[in-house]
């Protein structure tokens, strides 16, 4: 009942409080010492649990199947929400983006542990062991923020899994639909939330994939993609507090992502679930 529930977020969502808080029992157990359930809430699909080594809060991120990348539909619905901002010279940049954000493939998303937030600067500090101090030390590079993640037994979130979680299950072609529903959350990202109870998805974080220009051979799941260039794909580009003109709402569309030039970003610990039977 476990893996059937957890591969598939429909049925996540069926699941009643008590039946989450079992499951959250379970999934800390499964992981084994150092573990330890959270309190699920009726309006989250949300399955917490804290690791007591680090100190950090964690949410059990149930999986499914969606279409990754910039889609048709994407595209329509940034449309729509231009409205009569749209201009050829917004679809030529579209159409030039377009090209490292495809082609559009349909993934297979394992469920998977992740931190509910990105690393701020005092958790960075004293989970490097002072290696890293200041009130900027939350931004790191990929291969520091890498090995962080690595020498506390976790790894980042995959490429796939931030597409996921800012598509909120693959429902979603902004990132937690903030571009539609801008007007009625007047810019401020704190007013939308993850069914999955994940926060801070608008920060541009590291992905454990190394960096390809496309998705070209690009595997079917949702593990992280290796044998690229060497250097890291960061997602989460924009925020809605950033959007005063209708073209930078682009900004919000959950597809995006960065190349190597990226030199800095926030990282968050996540890791693969064990074998629930």
């Amino acid at each position: 009942m476990i893996k059937g529930s957890l591969d598939d977020i429909t049925d996540v969502a069926r699941l009643g409080i008590e039946e989450r808080r079992s499951l959250c029992r379970s999934l800390a157990a499964s992981l084994g010492d150092g573990w330890s359930a959270g309190e699920p809430t009726e309006d989250l699909d949300a399955l917490p649990l804290v690791h007591q080594p680090t100190g950090l809060a964690f949410v059990v991120v149930p999986g499914g199947a969606f279409e990754m990348g910039l889609t048709e539909e994407d595209v329509a619905e940034l449309r729509a929400c231009m409205g009569d901002a749209w201009n050829d010279d917004i679809a030529a940049n579209l159409a030039r983006d377009a090209a490292s954000l495809g082609p559009v493939r349909r993934v297979q998303v394992s469920p998977f542990l992740v931190a509910r937030s990105y690393l701020q600067a005092k958790e960075v500090e004293r989970l490097s062991g002072g290696r890293f101090q200041g009130d900027y030390c939350y931004r790191l590079g990929w291969a520091d923020a890498r090995q962080l993640a690595a020498s506390h037994g976790f790894r980042l979130a995959s490429e796939a899994e931030l597409e996921w979680l800012a598509r909120d299950g693959g429902r979603s072609a902004f990132t937690l639909d903030a571009a539609r529903r801008l007007e009625e959350i007047g810019g401020d990202s704190e007013l939308l939330r993850s069914r999955f109870g994940v926060l801070d998805l608008f920060e541009t974080q590291w992905a454990e994939d190394d960096y390809h220009p496309s998705y070209e051979g690009a595997p079917d799941t949702s593990a992280p993609w290796r044998s690229g260039a060497g250097t890291g794909v960061a997602r989460g580009l924009s925020r809605p507090e950033y959007v005063e003109e209708p073209h930078q709402i682009t900004g919000l569309l959950a597809a995006l992502r960065t190349n190597e030039t990226q030199r800095e970003a926030t990282l968050r610990f996540a890791r693969d679930l064990p074998s629930l039977g």
